[in-house]
């Protein structure tokens, strides 16, 4: 055999195996988030795909079934979903139980039940479907319906649903596969890290400084990046320029150094709950997790901002000293440690010097 059909040959095999690949299809292009029992706020709950496509249902309140509605790029056969959601008091209109899922999705079992459905009716037909998640209490369900309602011809092929896949929407006005049903986590106060309680990591330094070094550990033992649950470790450096009235190349710099280990995480938990459940007469809304550095003293706080339309939010001050006014950061707030750091007049070992 000649060295060109012989290279021929193989060619062929080649095509005939990227034949048999799968080729990324997108399914769903609009996204719906709703209810089965009430109003909710749907905060940030996503679902990605077998080709790392994502789609977010994050639409805030809803109510109701499909509920809010928005076009959000596409979605193939979906195989994973997570994030949040809070359920509304009906009486107060105030959040009064949260959850939240992190779970993966069967995507083989998906992409067979999307297939029927997009193969089901004998003569309607779109070029996109929908991805409808839903929640009732810590249930979380995502379908996936192809939009064919009363006005139009839903007849279904003959023996096009062997599996009995294919069932009617959970108000009854159309025809859905159901994706996934799980059930999440739940809680009587917002999860740290979600949108509700975002418990970012800020450091407030004095004039004239900068971090040197930083390292903190979370309850769960990672080092944070950004957001933070429960500081259990911190070790943190940082210099300030001591003649900053002199030419920049001439600044000498007073370094400072502390470590700290937490004793009693859930005891410090239980002191910022208190403090979200009962400083406030408003709503809740960024949360902070600042380390307070000025000098060589070291307070790491926890506090949040407070909103009521049209007026202020007042402060109910504690008896317990639980919660109390932060001068440096001029808000109430938790403080979870206060102490001092080690000072020095030149960097410390394993530290590297100010640039």
């Amino acid at each position: 055999m000649s060295k060109s059909v012989s290279f021929l040959l193989i060619c062929l095999m080649l095509v005939g195996c990227s034949d048999e690949q799968e080729v990324y299809k997108t399914h769903a292009r609009l996204a719906n988030a709703g209810s089965l029992d009430g109003p909710y706020g749907i905060i940030d709950v996503y679902a990605t795909d077998t080709f790392g496509g994502r789609m977010g249902f994050g639409f805030g309140a809803v109510n109701g079934f499909p509920g809010a509605s928005a076009d959000v790029g596409g979605l193939g056969v979906p195989n994973f979903i997570a994030g949040h959601w809070v359920k509304e008091d009906p009486t107060t209109r105030r959040d009064s139980v949260y959850f939240r899922i992190a779970s993966p999705i069967d995507s083989e079992l998906a992409k067979k039940k999307i297939e029927t459905l997009e193969n089901y009716y004998e003569n309607y037909s779109t070029r996109w479907g929908k991805m409808q998640f839903a929640v009732e209490g810590p249930r979380a369900m995502l379908y996936f319906s192809l939009g064919c309602f009363r006005n139009d011809d839903c007849t279904p092929r003959q023996n096009a649903d062997p599996n009995g896949w294919v069932v009617r929407s959970p108000n009854g006005r159309g025809d859905v596969v159901l994706l996934f049903d799980g059930i999440g986590e739940t809680s009587p106060s917002p999860y740290p890290k979600s949108r509700l309680d975002s418990r970012r990591i800020y450091y407030e330094l004095a004039e004239y400084s900068g971090i040197d070094f930083s390292e903190v550990r979370d309850v769960d033992g990672q080092i944070v990046e950004d957001a933070v649950e429960m500081p259990v470790y911190s070790k943190v450096a940082w210099s300030e320029a001591i003649n900053p009235e002199d030419d920049l190349k001439a600044w000498k710099y007073r370094y400072y150094k502390f470590e700290h280990s937490m004793d009693d995480p859930d005891a410090q938990e239980a002191k910022i709950q208190a403090y979200r459940q009962g400083a406030f007469d408003g709503y809740l809304k960024h949360t902070y997790m600042e380390f307070l550095l000025k000098g060589d003293s070291v307070k790491i706080t926890y506090s949040a901002s407070c909103f009521l339309p049209n007026t202020t939010c007042t402060v109910t001050e504690d008896p317990q000293k639980r919660w109390e006014y932060i001068p440096e950061i001029d808000r109430y707030g938790v403080v979870l440690f206060s102490g001092k750091a080690d000072t020095s007049d030149k960097p410390f070992d394993g530290i590297p010097a100010p640039q």
